[in-house]
């Protein structure tokens, strides 16, 4: 078990790839989200358990977020698939434009 201040957690939390303000760690804390023992002003949490915690931060949303069905990790892709193609759609008009501005032509 790791014995970390709030700003130690943080950083580790940081440091793990995550981006977050002090005030969230707290709030994950408080709300019991992360798990720990508080003891005085540190908290007591295995490195275990902040891996864990990030992990799950990191692909919330995604197809790799844990406990989501075969279903649903369909509806996540097939949404991805759209704005994609969509952000392609854009690119492709403003790649035209500029050709344009550039005075250049497809080959």
């Amino acid at each position: 078990m790791l014995n970390l201040t709030v700003q130690e957690l943080w950083e580790f939390i940081l440091d793990s790839g995550l981006s977050c303000d002090r005030e969230m760690v707290e709030n994950w804390l408080r709300d019991g989200s992360l798990k720990c023992i508080k003891d005085g002003d540190n908290y007591r949490v295995a490195e275990q358990y902040i891996d864990s915690f990030v992990y799950d931060l990191r692909w919330e949303g995604t197809i790799y977020e844990r406990g989501i069905d075969d279903t649903e990790k369909i509806e996540r892709l097939l949404l991805e698939v759209k704005e994609l193609k969509e952000e392609i759609s854009k690119l492709k008009t403003k790649n035209a434009s500029l050709e344009q501005k550039l005075g250049i032509g497809p080959f």
